[in-house]
């Protein structure tokens, strides 16, 4: 388990790094490792065309390459359609951990996807010490529905990944007060019953971005996965941990993965204290109000001064053609 002194150093670090911002002109290109070894620029189209084929389309039987190609790439011939999708492409879901975009770029995804979208903003976080620290999440436990889940507010990355896959999450609702069901929650319901509280938070919340910050004294409730720290115990949830996470859906819910990915107030007004079990709101541990919480770190929250607009065109000059196809699939 990573020790005080480690996160400690690992901040303190953090305001000397630099995180890149992703160079547009290689999202949808192939990765540097296909690409140096195919020299042939029209051999090289024909290898992209036929893994892409192979890795994004139903069809069914083993990859076939040409025989002119190199005996190392006809080698990818063997590998499983997951092993080609994570060597395909110069960018990764992973990718937006390390590359996120700048502050122009998503201002403009986001004018185009009703979907949340989460962007790392800087390198003075908290993300290498959890990576490290943080026991490892097993593939077998991962979040799934019959297959693996995909983050409720992505990242870039991690939308393009689902965009090529087909898996695209349906458009945020619009919600207003028509939604409001009869004897509704209430913020202060929360801080008043705990145990409500923690059955909202073991049931809503999947976990949190590595990238913020958490005490140490609650990371063994978290198993660390592709950038997230997954909670992994949905029982005997510590009354502070249940209050930090409320906290962070609250006042930036794209740090979270979330089961139903909605602001908190408005998560409040659609369901009862009877849909998670209560049947009587009393005071089970008086404690203070979500709103009064150490407020989250924000580190995938959105600026807080606002950018010129970016039209199409000029987007699309930065990033390639490519790029209108992928807006034109985008939710919204």
């Amino acid at each position: 388990m990573v020790s005080a002194p480690a996160l400690a150093a690992q901040k303190a670090k953090g305001p000397t790094e630099k995180l890149c911002r992703l160079p547009g002109e290689l999202i949808f290109s192939i990765s540097y490792q296909l690409s140096h070894s195919v020299s042939d620029p029209a051999h090289r189209e024909t290898l992209f065309k036929r893994l892409r084929n192979y890795a994004y389309t139903p069809r069914r039987g083993r990859l076939r390459l040409p025989a002119y190609l190199p005996a190392k790439v006809r080698g990818l011939s063997k590998l499983t359609k997951r092993q080609v999708r994570e060597i395909l492409y110069w960018v990764r879901p992973s990718t937006g951990m390390k590359m996120p975009l700048s502050e122009r770029q998503l201002q403009f995804v986001r004018q185009h996807s009703t979907v949340p979208i989460w962007n790392r903003w800087s390198a003075a976080d908290h993300h290498m010490a959890h990576k490290v620290g943080v026991p490892r999440l097993r593939k077998s436990e991962v979040p799934s529905k019959g297959r693996a889940l995909w983050p409720s507010a992505p990242s870039f990355t991690e939308m393009l990944e689902m965009g090529r896959r087909g898996v695209l999450q349906p458009p945020a609702q619009k919600y207003g007060p028509r939604f409001t069901v009869p004897n509704c929650l209430t913020r202060k319901s929360l801080s008043d019953n705990i145990r409500l509280a923690t059955k909202i938070v073991a049931k809503m919340v999947i976990g949190i971005r590595s990238s913020v910050e958490v005490r140490e004294a609650w990371l063994p409730w978290f198993r660390y996965r592709h950038g997230f720290l997954i909670l992994s115990v949905r029982y005997n949830i510590p009354a502070g941990l249940v209050r930090f996470l409320l906290s962070n859906w609250k006042t930036c819910p794209t740090n979270l993965w979330l089961v139903e990915h909605c602001p908190l107030r408005i998560f409040l007004r659609r369901h009862t204290a009877v849909d998670f079990g209560v049947y009587q709101i009393d005071t089970v541990v008086s404690g203070s109000d979500v709103s009064s919480q150490t407020e989250g770190s924000g580190v995938g929250s959105p600026p807080t001064f606002a950018l010129p607009l970016m039209q199409e065109d000029e987007m699309v000059a930065e990033l390639g053609e490519e790029f209108r196809n992928f807006l034109s699939g985008l939710p919204g």
